[in-house]
């Protein structure tokens, strides 16, 4: 298994953002030989490759793109690489089955859903000090935030519920039901009021109310609804939905569906 990560700016600096004529890079972790490795962005032909954990599963990067975060499911832990010397700096122990590693909006915290065992493990973002356990539902897989960050949503995959965390006492507030069996991705809408998520288990996608924190509308639509993410300009919604391999297309100001990409299987 890989999954896939995208580094902007000049390769092999560890600076971020677009600009004429600069290069990218892709970062994938590779879980058949337990290492990152790093594609140059135009031939796609690997460059470097760095070791991880074990299993290494997701890769996320620092704001200023100096630091890449990699959570590995085998080890049960966090990779920590500097992107520019492309090695790794610190090894964080999490909970078992680290998934995914998602940044406050202020940069300061880390924070990765532990499947294996209900929990968030939390981490100062620059001490890399362990800041707190949080104790969530069933299989949480992804951490999204309030627009304002006063608030993290954990998918739980397992009891088809969203945790809400305040993220000032790193304390559950609230949990909110019926999200759908295998709940994962989770995008927010560019206004902030909105959060789509995804319940591949039920086939569908819920939106959440960001104020009530209360479920707004179900959408069935494509069959194991995995991923989603918003387009550029923020008015749709992209849901790729593994098992009938296809792409749902949702207005993300109102939810509805509006068409559906076949994608070529191989």
């Amino acid at each position: 298994m890989v999954a896939l990560g995208v580094f902007l700016g000049s390769a092999g600096c560890g600076t971020t953002g677009w600009a004429a004529g600069s290069a990218y890079e892709v970062w994938v972790a590779n879980q058949a030989i337990n290492k990152v490795q790093i594609l140059d962005g135009k031939t796609l032909e690997v460059i470097a490759e760095v070791p991880a954990g074990s299993k290494p599963h997701n890769v996320t990067f620092t704001a200023d793109g100096k630091y890449a975060w990699v959570a590995n499911v085998g080890s049960h832990d966090v990779s920590v690489i500097d992107t520019a010397a492309r090695r790794v700096v610190a090894t964080l122990p999490a909970g078992k089955i680290a998934h995914a590693v998602t940044f406050s909006p202020d940069g300061k915290r880390a924070y990765v859903a532990n499947p294996g065992d209900g929990t968030v493990s939390v981490f100062d973002a620059v001490t890399y000090h362990p800041v707190k356990t949080v104790t969530v539902g069933k299989a949480p897989a992804l951490v999204t935030f309030s627009q304002d960050g006063r608030k993290a949503y954990v998918s739980n995959g397992g009891d088809a519920t969203l945790s809400v965390i305040d993220t000032a006492t790193l304390e559950v507030v609230k949990t909110i039901p019926n999200v759908g069996k295998g709940a994962m991705g989770q995008v927010r809408t560019r206004d902030g009021r909105r959060l789509f998520v995804t319940g591949g288990g039920e086939n569908k996608v819920t939106v959440v109310d960001t104020e009530q924190d209360v479920v707004v509308k179900e959408i069935i639509h494509g069959k194991e609804a995995h991923g989603v993410d918003l387009t550029p300009d923020g008015r749709q919604a992209w849901v790729p939905n593994r098992q009938s391999g296809d792409v749902s297309i949702f207005d993300a100001a109102t939810g509805d569906a509006e068409w559906e990409i076949e994608i070529e299987r191989r």
